[in-house]
């Protein structure tokens, strides 16, 4: 746990919202609006946008908002948000609440985050995430990060009952994260060189190694458009880069006899998801993923557009 949190003005914290858009105006509209109507904590709203292709910049500039960036290209989740979460910061932000734009805050979603990360000292606290098409279904709420493996392997805790109070996590979902300023000072930004998937993890597990607190506050409440941003014409996209990024990740953070475990478990993971997508007619995305893995290994990653939001 980071220290001197009490030196902040607690009581009203800099609060700033950072959100990303990439092609998706009336999704970003939609969760503001959500924000904004079910919560009282204030708070400054930075938009970013990630380089859309569509009209999507004349209806943000609709949208009531501190501060529109303009990123000349799709720089992935990680530029995207990096970029948001470093203007907040030089503003004087206590707090940045990193959200995707395919979410909807429930009523005080927000003021829940913030009341709860005060008075726990919480370095990263986030909301239980659940699917916008059923929202009494739970979609995330975090997990433990398997110190053999070096990844989560209880499925985002969705089988298991949600505690009625605040936990302790390994890792949290990216898709809504409220983040204490100095936890950035101590391990720094997302990993740029994570186009899509995985960078989240990466940050938690770099958040573990310096010990620092992230916390599930349950009572917090985040509907979540899942798969809403998977066009079908850009899904052997979104496979590419799990390829890609997954083997990015375990080359960074595992260690040599580590990798005795992971190597096996990841090639079963592996045949089942190409069981999985062959059944459903997906061989262009078990191709996709395929040449994502192989990219990693020879080193020539192909940059692809797609909606960072697809997690």
């Amino acid at each position: 746990m980071l220290k001197a949190h009490n030196q902040l003005s607690e009581a009203t914290p800099n609060v700033w919202v950072v959100t990303v858009n990439w092609n998706q105006a009336g999704l970003t509209r939609a969760c503001v609006h959500s924000l904004r109507e079910n919560n009282i904590t204030p708070f400054s709203l930075l938009i970013v946008d990630n380089g859309s292709t569509d009209q999507s910049i004349e209806i943000l500039q609709q949208i009531p908002a501190d501060t529109l960036i303009q990123n000349p290209q799709n720089l992935g989740f990680a530029g995207g948000f990096n970029t948001g979460i470093k203007y907040a910061l030089a503003q004087g932000a206590d707090y940045v609440f990193m959200v995707n734009n395919d979410t909807l805050s429930q009523p005080q979603m927000l003021d829940m985050l913030v009341k709860a990360a005060q008075s726990l000292q919480a370095d990263i606290a986030a909301p239980a995430v659940y699917y916008a098409n059923s929202p009494e279904r739970l979609w995330s709420a975090g997990g433990k990060i398997n110190p053999i493996l070096c990844a989560p392997i209880d499925g985002h805790s969705r089988k298991k009952t949600l505690p009625g109070r605040p936990v302790e996590r390994d890792f949290l979902t990216g898709c809504a994260l409220l983040i204490h300023h100095q936890v950035f000072d101590k391990i720094g930004f997302f990993d740029e060189g994570f186009f899509l998937y995985y960078e989240d993890l990466d940050f938690f597990m770099r958040a573990k190694n310096m010990g620092l607190a992230a916390w599930l506050i349950p009572q917090a409440k985040l509907l979540h458009h899942v798969g809403a941003s998977t066009a079908s014409e850009n899904r052997a996209h979104f496979y590419y880069w799990m390829g890609y990024s997954s083997c990015r990740y375990f080359h960074k953070h595992a260690k040599l006899w580590q990798w005795f475990f992971i190597l096996p478990w990841r090639f079963a993971h592996t045949l089942k998801l190409s069981a999985q997508l062959l059944f459903s007619n997906g061989y262009k995305s078990l191709l996709a993923y395929l040449r994502g893995v192989i990219a990693f290994v020879f080193k020539k990653p192909v940059r692809a557009e797609g909606n960072i939001n697809n997690r």
